[in-house]
């Protein structure tokens, strides 16, 4: 066999290995679309265990920090929960076309994936390499307070510190969350245990300058304690945003809800349950991570008395 059949043979299959492992991929991408799907419907609560507090310590307890480093704080749990399954939640994006009235906006750059460890990312959706400039753009005042809703494990808030945000205050109902974020090493935000739905030890009226939720608002959107009906428990989170924002101050909401499920339950007019939480909606910006993954970043401003 001549020289130039032979490499002509091994460029075939080379070429036939790169269209198989791209046949694999986007089986891939099917399946987790379709499983989304299957698990995220319209203003109602999905099958999943985000709604539990017991399912968020242990995840907190075992899971990595932000940047993909184990736990390493002396925390305390009740270990008896053993969730069944968990989600990697870099794959919850949906996939319809939204609304054309929307400002579509993409990430100039594909986001470093992040790092991991057991399989789980606590930097949910986006990092803030990818959210800097828009963060930039809707909380530009850097010395005022701006409030983590749900922060987790994120380290979101640190890095919005070093970008010279002064007074980031990030809170969790889970007391190990907390306790680990106190333990992050040159720690230059402030971390408290408190209830998104019931701040008033915490905060006071009209003291808060922004408002930022990354995933939270989703999160809490997941069936989780028996009893609870989670769009009550969201419902509550948007009256304490509006409560603690000042007259004139922002609420950033990054959720991969699309506009027509997320806006009537954040503006209040969902049918039958309508509220009143005093601001305008003023932007919708939609973000982009890897080929088909969507998130929605909802602008919203608090009305000025």
């Amino acid at each position: 066999m001549s020289s130039k059949l032979q490499s002509f043979l091994l460029k075939l299959m080379e070429k036939k290995l790169q269209l198989q492992e791209k046949e694999k991929e986007k089986e891939k991408d099917s399946t987790s679309e379709s499983n989304l799907r299957n698990s995220i419907s319209s203003s109602k609560a999905s099958s999943s265990v985000y709604g539990s507090k017991a399912y968020w310590d242990k995840r907190y307890r075992l899971g990595p920090l932000g940047d993909g480093s184990a736990a390493t704080a002396d925390v305390d749990v009740d270990d008896d929960e053993n969730p069944k399954h968990d989600t990697d939640s870099s794959d919850l994006a949906p996939q319809e076309p939204f609304a054309e009235n929307h400002m579509e906006t993409a990430t100039k750059a594909q986001p470093p994936r992040e790092k991991r460890t057991s399989g789980v990312t606590n930097e949910w959706f986006l990092d803030y390499q990818a959210l800097q400039t828009y963060i930039n753009t809707h909380i530009p005042y850097k010395e005022k307070m701006v409030l983590l809703l749900g922060c987790g494990l994120s380290l979101l808030g640190e890095h919005m510190a070093k970008d010279g945000y002064e007074q980031v205050v990030g809170v969790d109902y889970s007391e190990i969350c907390i306790q680990r974020m106190n333990n992050v090493p040159n720690k230059m935000c402030r971390y408290l245990v408190a209830d998104v739905t019931a701040m008033s030890r915490e905060f006071e009226d009209e003291t808060v300058d922004a408002v930022l939720d990354k995933a939270t608002l989703d999160s809490l959107m997941q069936e989780g304690e028996e009893g609870v009906d989670e769009a009550v428990t969201v419902r509550k989170m948007l009256a304490e945003t509006s409560r603690v924002l000042v007259p004139g101050g922002v609420y950033v909401c990054l959720s991969y809800g699309e506009p027509d499920d997320r806006v009537p339950l954040l503006m209040g007019n969902e049918q039958g349950h309508e509220a009143e939480y005093g601001w305008t909606l003023e932007h919708t910006d939609v973000l982009r991570k890897g080929a088909k993954a969507r998130f929605y970043m909802y602008v919203i401003r608090k009305n000025q008395s």
